[in-house]
C-alpha cells in the first residue's frame, strides 16, 4: 500500500517536472523569436560622479539634509574634468558639488583651475570659483576672487577685478571674458594693458591672446616712454609695437605730434598717416598738414602728398610753403646741430609777410635757412619781382637777408602810381636786404635797365632811362629810394616822359538817338560860344586864361568838378554822371564778354591772398566758374584761401583782393540762384569796380568815347542798380535861371 502511494508521488512529480521543463522550453523558444529589446542609456558623463573620500555622511537634521557630507582627500569626475578639494557637499539629486579648501579642477592637459572654494553645477556644467582664483589655460593665466566658468561657451568670467598675464602682457580690469576656445578676451571699466614698458588704458578692450593684438574702444591711450599715444578706435600689437588708429587718433613723442583720421603707427619706425594730417614739431618749431603722410621718429624722414603744407615758425615770421608732393630729411636728429631739408615738388606756393614765390620745385634747408627754387621761379618782395632759372633767397629771422637770380634773371619793381615799373635783366642778379628793404643791388652780365626819374618835389616822373652794361651794382636808401648807381662802361638814353594819358581812337558805334540829341546844334560856332561861359572848377588856384580854358575843353563836351560831362543837346544842356555812365558801358560790356567767353586774362605782378569765412565759400564757389570765365584766375591754398595769380585784362592797377571779395559780397547780397542772376552780379560788381571813379580829370577824346560808349548801350539812362545816369536842364529852364 505504502509502496503504490510512494510510486503515484513519484510519478506526480514526474509530471510536474515535465510540464516545468516544457514551459520552461515553450518561453526559450518565444524568448529566441521576439525581438529584442535594449535597455535606454543615459549620455555619458551626465552624472557627476563622486571617486573618492576619506569620510562620508548624512546629516538629516542638519543644514544640508539632501547632500552627502564628503571629508578628506575628496575627488570628483564629470566629462572627462576633475575635481578635488579637502572637503565637499554633494547634491546628487541636482548633479552639484558644494568644494571647500585647496580646490583644485583640471580639464584635459590645458586648463587648470584652484580656488579656496566654488560651486559646480553639473547640470549646467558651470563652474563659480571664489577667493584667491587661478586659471592657467595654456601659457596664460587669469587671476582674480570672483570667477564664473562656463563648461558649455568655454568661457571664463570675472566681475569684480582680475587680471590676464599672457608672457609679457599683463591686463587688468573691473570685467572680464576670456574664451578658452578662440584664446578672445573682453576687458571692460578701468581696463590697463602692461607690455613690457609699455601701457595701454581705455574703458574697453578687446585681446587675442594668439595674436597678442588689443583692440581699443572708446578714449584710449598708450604711453611708451616718451611716446603717447591717444585714440577712441585703436589696434596694438603688443609683439610688434604696432598700432592702427582710427577715428582721429593723435601720436605724441617728445615735442613731436602726430594727428590724422588713421595712423599707422609704428614705434621707432616709420607710421603712415591718412586723412587730415597734421604734424607738429614744437622744439624746431615746423609743422606739416596733409592728406596722406609717412613718417619715421627714428630718422626723421618722411613722405607728404595730397595737398602738403609745410608751415616753419622758427623765425619771427611764418612760412608757408605749398605743393603737390614734398619730402622731409633730418640730419644729425637728437643732436644740437639738428637741421632739415624740404624738397616740394611741383606746383609750389610759399608765403611770408615779406616774401611770396612760386615755382616747380622747392628746397628749403633749415640749416642756412635758403630757399632753392628751380623752373620757372618767381619771387615777390613788397613791390618788387624776381624771376630767373634758379633763385636762392636766404632768410634771417623773419625778414630776407640775401637773394641770388641765376639764369636769365629779371627784377621788376612797381613804382608808387601803380603803373609804371622799373626794369633790370641780366645773367645775374644779387640782391642784399636789411630788415626786409633791399640795400644793394648786383647785375652782372648783359645788363639791361629800365629806370623812371622822379622829381623830388612832388614825385612826379620826369623821365624814362634806358641803360645797357656788363656790370652794375644800385645801392638804394630809405623807402627804396635811389642814392646812386655803379657800372662799368655803358650806353645810356634818357626818354621825357609824355604829358598826357592816351585812350584808343576809335569809337563804339552809337545808337541813333544819340544824333537827335544834337539836332539844331551843327554849327560849331555856336558851341564855342557856350564853351567861352562854363564854369569848371571853384578851384582859385587854376589858370582860368581863356587860352588854358580851350585848351582843355572839347567842341561839344565839358567836364565839372572832375565829376560830371556836360554837353549841349537841341533841346538844352546834358549833364551826366562820369562814374555811372562807366558802370552801365563796362556792366553790358561785360555781360557779354561773359555770354561768348571772351575775357582775357592778365597775371598779377604781385598774387595776394584772399581768405573766405564758410557763410561765403560756398557762394564763391559756386560763381568761381563764371568768375574764370571772366578771366579771373584763383587757386585754392586750403582752409578757405585763395592765390589771385590773374584779374581780367584792364584791371591790372586795381587791388585784386578787394576786387574778388565785393564780387562774392555783391553775389551773397543778391542770393543769386540762378546763372544769369550770377552773372549780373558778377557783371555789376566788376563794373563798379572797374568804372572811373568821381574826380578823375577826363581829356577831350575819353568824354567823347565815354559818351559815345553810353549811348550805344541798350539803356542809357539808368545804372544796372537803378541810379540816374544822366539829366536834361530844359532851354526854358535855363533862360528862366538867366532872367
Amino acid at each position: 500500500m505504502i509502496n503504490k502511494r510512494l510510486n503515484n508521488h513519484i510519478r506526480g512529480h514526474r509530471i510536474i517536472s515535465v510540464m516545468v521543463l516544457c514551459l520552461f522550453g515553450f518561453c526559450l523558444m518565444q524568448a529566441m523569436q521576439a525581438p529584442k529589446k535594449h535597455a535606454r542609456k543615459r549620455p555619458h558623463g551626465d552624472r557627476v560622479y563622486l571617486l573618492h573620500a576619506d569620510e562620508l555622511y548624512y546629516d538629516m537634521f542638519g543644514n544640508n539634509p539632501d547632500a552627502q557630507i564628503l571629508k578628506g582627500k575628496v575627488s570628483f569626475l564629470h566629462q572627462g574634468s576633475h575635481l578635488t578639494c579637502d572637503s565637499a557637499y554633494f547634491y546628487q539629486a541636482s548633479n552639484s558639488v558644494k568644494a571647500f579648501g585647496h580646490v583644485h579642477y583640471r580639464q584635459g592637459d590645458t586648463l587648470s583651475l584652484t580656488c579656496n572654494r566654488a560651486e559646480y553645477d553639473g547640470q549646467m556644467q558651470m563652474m563659480r570659483a571664489r577667493k584667491n582664483v587661478v586659471l592657467h589655460h595654456r601659457r596664460q593665466t587669469l587671476r582674480t576672487d570672483s570667477l564664473d566658468f562656463d563648461r558649455l561657451y568655454n568661457m571664463a568670467k570675472f566681475f569684480d577685478g582680475g587680471t590676464l598675464i599672457d608672457g609679457k602682457d599683463k591686463l587688468f580690469a573691473d570685467w572680464c571674458e576670456y574664451h578658452t576656445e578662440t584664446r578672445e578676451a573682453k576687458f571692460v571699466y578701468n581696463v590697463k594693458l602692461r607690455s613690457g614698458k609699455d601701457v595701454v588704458t581705455t574703458d574697453t578692450l578687446y585681446y587675442d591672446v594668439r595674436k597678442s593684438k588689443a583692440h581699443m574702444v572708446g578714449p584710449s591711450k598708450i604711453v611708451s616712454g616718451a611716446s603717447v599715444v591717444k585714440t577712441e578706435d585703436g589696434y596694438y600689437d603688443t609683439k610688434t609695437d604696432r598700432a592702427q588708429l582710427y577715428g582721429r587718433s593723435t601720436v605724441m613723442d617728445k615735442d613731436k605730434t602726430l594727428t590724422g583720421d588713421t595712423l599707422y603707427y609704428v614705434k621707432d619706425g616709420e607710421s603712415t598717416g591718412y586723412g587730415n594730417v597734421v604734424y607738429v614739431d614744437k622744439k624746431n618749431k615746423n609743422s606739416l598738414t596733409c592728406n596722406y603722410l609717412r613718417y619715421n621718429e627714428k630718422t626723421g624722414n618722411g613722405f607728404a602728398t595730397r595737398n602738403p603744407v609745410a608751415i616753419d615758425y622758427s623765425q619771427k615770421d611764418t612760412l608757408w610753403v605749398h605743393s603737390d608732393t614734398m619730402r622731409i630729411n633730418t640730419f644729425h636728429i637728437n643732436t644740437d646741430s639738428v637741421y632739415r631739408k624740404v624738397h616740394a615738388y611741383p606746383k609750389v606756393r610759399a608765403y611770408r609777410l615779406d616774401m611770396q614765390a612760386i615755382c616747380d620745385s622747392l628746397v628749403f634747408n633749415s640749416q642756412d635757412s635758403c630757399m632753392t627754387m628751380y623752373k620757372d621761379p618767381i619771387v615777390w618782395n613788397g613791390n618788387r619781382q624776381l624771376l630767373g632759372e634758379k633763385i636762392l633767397v636766404f632768410m634771417n629771422d623773419s625778414t630776407v637777408r640775401f637773394a641770388h637770380v641765376i639764369g636769365q634773371a629779371l627784377s621788376v619793381e612797381q613804382m608808387p602810381d601803380s603803373v609804371h615799373f622799373n626794369q633790370i635783366s641780366s645773367s645775374e642778379m644779387k640782391s642784399y636786404f636789411e630788415k626786409g628793404e633791399i640795400k644793394q643791388g648786383e647785375s652782372i652780365g648783359n645788363v639791361q635797365t629800365i629806370y623812371y626819374m622822379t622829381d623830388d618835389k612832388d614825385s612826379s616822373l620826369i623821365g624814362l632811362n634806358y641803360l645797357e652794361t656788363d656790370t652794375m651794382r644800385m645801392y638804394m636808401g630809405p623807402g627804396r629810394k635811389m642814392e646812386k648807381i655803379w657800372t662799368n662802361k655803358f650806353t645810356s638814353t634818357m626818354y621825357p616822359m609824355g604829358s598826357g594819358f592816351s585812350v584808343p581812337k576809335s569809337k563804339p558805334q552809337v545808337d541813333e538817338k544819340w544824333e537827335q540829341l544834337y539836332e539844331g546844334l551843327k554849327n560849331q560856332d555856336d558851341v564855342q560860344g557856350m564853351e567861352q561861359t562854363m564854369v569848371f572848377s571853384d578851384d582859385s588856384s587854376r589858370d582860368n586864361t581863356p587860352d588854358s580854358i580851350i585848351a582843355e575843353k572839347s567842341p561839344a563836351h565839358y567836364q565839372y568838378k572832375g565829376k560830371y560831362i556836360m554837353t549841349a543837346v537841341k533841346s538844352g544842356l546834358m549833364i551826366i554822371d562820369q562814374h555811372r555812365a562807366h558802370v552801365r558801358i563796362l556792366f553790358e560790356q561785360y555781360l557779354k564778354q561773359l555770354a561768348e567767353r571772351t575775357f582775357h586774362s592778365q597775371k598779377v605782378l604781385f598774387p595776394e591772398v584772399v581768405q573766405f569765412p564758410m557763410s561765403e565759400k560756398v557762394i564763391f564757389e559756386k560763381i568761381l566758374p563764371e568768375m574764370n570765365g571772366m578771366g579771373f584766375e584763383l587757386e585754392d591754398l586750403g582752409g578757405g584761401s585763395y592765390a589771385v595769380n590773374s584779374v581780367p585784362a584792364g584791371l591790372e592797377g586795381m587791388n585784386p583782393v578787394r576786387l574778388v571779395q565785393d564780387m562774392v559780397s555783391s553775389a551773397v547780397e543778391k542770393g543769386v540762384s540762378a546763372m544769369d542772376e550770377i552773372n549780373q552780379a558778377l557783371a555789376l560788381s566788376l563794373a563798379r569796380q572797374a568804372a572811373i571813379p568821381h574826380g578823375q580829370v577826363l581829356s577831350n577824346e575819353e568824354m567823347e568815347g565815354l559818351v559815345n560808349g553810353l549811348f550805344a548801350c541798350e539803356n542809357v539812362n539808368y545804372t544796372p542798380d537803378g541810379k540816374s545816369v544822366l539829366c536834361i536842364l530844359q532851354q526854358q529852364e535855363i533862360e528862366h535861371l538867366l532872367g
